[in-house]
């Protein structure tokens, strides 16, 4: 792959057309943030969603980054692009909807919509920055599960506690300091090729709290070293009031708009922790990690790059921040996993 493939990544046009204002059609389903399903002059349906207010380019940035970084290593995501509105660019569809008490589906106003973008970062220009993610292609079928094997699907035999791309995928998480992988985070696609046949497709989604973000984002201290809960964590303050001590609460903040704590001297591969357990993970071993640091090896300074101009940071410092980072944790990790196996891999002898 070259830079401007990963850059690209899995895009297959430019994204929103914006000639004419975006048809609000529904909230987002799912989740606290404020998002909503559009459509573009073309009849394309996208899922908008926001930098938080008071937080900007943050988090739409480090999802384009780890879309990018996902797809070059095989996994399939959304065709997810930036995009700058105005509220202009924004009309009601006159069959909208939002939901109300209880979930209840009530009609979608001027009022909702204007109150939903007071909670959204706004430039002081009136621009509005969002992540536009072009719908999966098919019939939804929900998450894919963390243990088992789908009952309705013939091609999926091998229990996802034991597929190798979900157990390895542990380093790429890690790498990139994901911390919001959960079932909801995926999502199995139904692609009927002709009449009562088809292939499901599985999809990586939602990558806002990557990079550090999730920390800057919802003032998480532990982002990547502790769970969402933890009462071994929980005893250990109690017990010493307070005086337990914790490597991350030292980490350097870099001093830039729009980036995480990325930090890369004092990163440990194997202390990467989710806010959640996701069970692949548990049951890895080091030809997992191997597998995965294969792939990871392939990654090279320019790929980094071009995934991260899809980004768009404003400031070049933060996004030069964001590759140094990325490129000094990708050595730590190769040298950590290629340390726990012979790592001669695909070679051949040539000549007599």
């Amino acid at each position: 792959m070259s830079r401007g493939d990963v850059e690209r990544g899995p895009m297959t046009d430019a994204g929103p057309d914006l000639s004419e204002p975006l048809m609000v059609l529904s909230s987002k389903p799912g989740g606290r943030q404020v998002g909503f399903v559009v459509k573009d002059r073309r009849g394309v349906r996208y899922l908008l969603k926001f930098d938080r207010r008071g937080v900007p380019v943050a988090e739409t940035a480090a999802n384009l980054v780890v879309n990018r970084l996902l797809w070059a290593v095989g996994y399939r995501v959304p065709e997810d692009s930036i995009v700058h509105l105005r509220r202009s660019d924004l009309a009601i569809a006159p069959d909208a909807t939002i939901a109300g008490f209880a979930g209840r589906k009530v009609a979608l106003t001027r009022a909702d919509l204007d109150a939903a973008l007071a909670r959204v970062n706004i430039a002081k220009d009136g621009t509005i920055r969002a992540l536009a993610s072009r719908f999966l292609p098919g019939k939804p079928l929900g998450g894919f599960a963390q243990q088992g094997t789908r009952d309705d699907d013939p091609n999926d035999r091998i229990p996802h506690e034991q597929r190798r791309e979900l157990r390895g995928m542990y380093v790429f998480y890690s790498w990139l300091k994901s911390t919001d992988m959960k079932t909801d985070n995926t999502l199995d696609m139904w692609e009927e090729n002709s009449p009562g046949r088809g292939i499901v497709h599985h999809y990586l989604l939602d990558f806002g709290m990557s990079l550090g973000v999730n920390g800057l984002a919802v003032r998480t201290r532990g982002d990547g070293y502790e769970r969402f809960f933890s009462i071994t964590e929980v005893l250990k303050r109690s017990l010493t009031f307070g005086l337990w001590g914790w490597g991350f609460e030292t980490l350097p903040r870099p001093r830039l708009p729009h980036v995480g704590v990325l930090e890369s001297e004092g990163y440990r591969p194997e202390q990467y922790k989710t806010r959640v357990h996701y069970m692949p993970w548990k049951s890895r071993d080091r030809f997992d990690t191997f597998w995965a640091a294969k792939r990871l090896a392939q990654i090279e300074r320019q790929h980094i790059e071009g995934a991260v101009a899809a980004a768009r940071y404003p400031d070049p410092r933060s996004a030069q921040y964001v590759v140094d980072a990325l490129v000094a944790r990708r050595q730590i990790a190769l040298r950590h996993y290629f340390a726990k196996v012979a790592p001669t891999d695909d070679f051949e002898v040539a000549g007599g």
